[in-house]
């Protein structure tokens, strides 16, 4: 069978731990139907039912075979040959069966369709395909189709017809063999086709599995169940869409560490990136990385919302609120004091996961992410907590809050853009009105 697209050795090795299993489900039931098929023939011996040894020793052979097999099986061995082998066991033991058999001899050519042989077929076939392998099932089948047919019309003239047969003969006519032969053919072709559909079926979801088990771990959670349900390959491939970009820089980080010790500098971005986890995740946005003592987030980037602006704004805000709350408790504690810039502007984006083999990232890149990167520079020069482009501030509705005085800054030159960019700031008096969020 031909691999799908993309498929690796990995993939290979859960595919081959598939079939183990698959194959000790199977070997399992066989052993079940070979002890079932052992124990009639002992009864049928016993009672007399059936006079020749050699079906019993058939099916004795049969079940130390299955026993055989059974213990190959668990011992972890993956032989490729040993399915096949199976399979052609399967038909010398029922056809053995059915040319030893005390009736075969006394039966003339086409009657024979009435023997045990040609109703166990199905059971032997459906066996097989409990191994979801269509090339197997239909090598089966095959054996089974030439086996049958010469079975039923192997030449035996001089067996004297008896006188009541002719009541039956149109029942065992060559049409109606044929028919049979054709039914177990058809049966054969049909289990075959759905072991190819559930074998190819299930290596498809193997990739499947194993490109999103790769892309959960290098995308943010937030986005783990948008991998689950869209289209794989809009992620390695990207995709443009509309989100809020929001920067966030720790002021004063460089000079406090420079007086801090290694731990005591991991405990304040720790202590930092917990507070902005917290308020992040409260308003529903996603932290694409952290980049030293500075955050990127993102608002839209799985399934965008009608209210990611509004969403945007208030998470900035509340996070200005945190870090003034959490400043406070610093200096009551007689530590050096913090503070926080924070720049975001709306706009279309490219998403999407990108790396190679060894080492994959999702990102988000456009113009949208470096107007808010700017905006969060502009902070120091204009002395505020909170810089947002008109763009993000008209779109949230936030700029008719009259709870709030957002302060035009004109005239505003970003690095690299010719031209101004409308942007808001958050009077500062009025944004330490803001409790905390959490």
């Amino acid at each position: 069978m031909a691999r799908p697209q993309a498929w690796t050795d990995e993939d290979d090795e859960v595919l081959a731990s598939i079939d183990l299993a698959a194959g000790k489900r199977a070997a399992i039931i066989r052993v079940i139907v070979a002890l079932v098929f052992f124990v009639a023939m002992v009864v049928f011996t016993v009672c007399g039912l059936s006079t020749r040894h050699s079906v019993f020793a058939v099916a004795v052979l049969n079940f130390l075979f299955s026993l055989a097999v059974l213990r190959v099986v668990y011992a972890g061995q993956k032989a490729r040959w040993v399915p096949w082998l199976i399979a052609t066991a399967d038909a010398v033991f029922l056809f053995g069966i059915g040319f030893l058999g005390p009736w075969f001899e006394h039966l003339p050519a086409g009657y024979r369709a009435a023997l045990v042989p040609s109703w166990a077929i199905f059971l032997f076939l459906a066996m097989t395909a409990l191994r979801a392998h269509g090339g197997i099932v239909f090598y089966q089948t095959v054996l089974f189709v030439v086996s049958f047919a010469v079975f039923l019309w192997w030449p035996n003239d001089d067996i004297p017809m008896p006188a009541s047969a002719s009541n039956f003969s149109h029942l065992f006519s060559t049409g109606a063999n044929a028919t049979r032969v054709l039914i177990v053919f058809l049966t054969g072709v049909i289990l075959a086709a759905g072991a190819y559909s559930a074998r190819r079926s299930t290596m498809n979801a193997i990739r499947t599995a194993r490109e999103r088990s790769t892309l959960q771990r290098f995308v943010p959670t937030e986005l783990e169940h948008v991998v689950s349900t869209a289209d794989l390959a809009d992620f390695p491939h990207g995709r443009r869409q509309r989100v809020v970009a929001l920067f966030a820089d720790l002021r004063n980080f460089t000079t406090l560490s420079e007086t801090l010790d290694p731990g005591q500098t991991a405990n304040l971005l720790n202590s930092f990136r917990m507070r902005a986890e917290r308020v992040i995740s409260a308003h529903g946005g996603i932290i694409d990385k952290f980049v030293g003592d500075g955050i990127l987030v993102v608002f839209g980037a799985g399934e965008p919302r009608s209210d990611d602006a509004e969403r945007a704004v208030k998470a900035a805000i509340a996070l200005v609120a945190e870090v003034e709350s959490w400043n406070r408790k610093r200096v009551r504690e007689g530590r050096q004091s913090v503070g926080i810039g924070i720049g975001a502007h709306i706009g279309e984006v490219f998403v999407g996961v990108l790396g190679g083999e060894r080492r994959l990232e999702f990102t988000v890149i456009g113009d949208a992410v470096n107007v808010a990167e700017r905006l969060e520079e502009m902070t120091r020069k204009v002395e505020m907590d909170l810089v947002l482009s008109g763009d993000l501030l008209d779109a949230s509705g936030c700029l008719t809050d009259r709870s709030r005085t957002w302060r035009a800054l004109d005239d505003l030159h970003l690095r690299g853009r010719a031209m101004p960019v409308p942007a808001y700031a958050l009077e500062r008096e009025r944004s330490k009105a803001f409790e905390p969020v959490g």
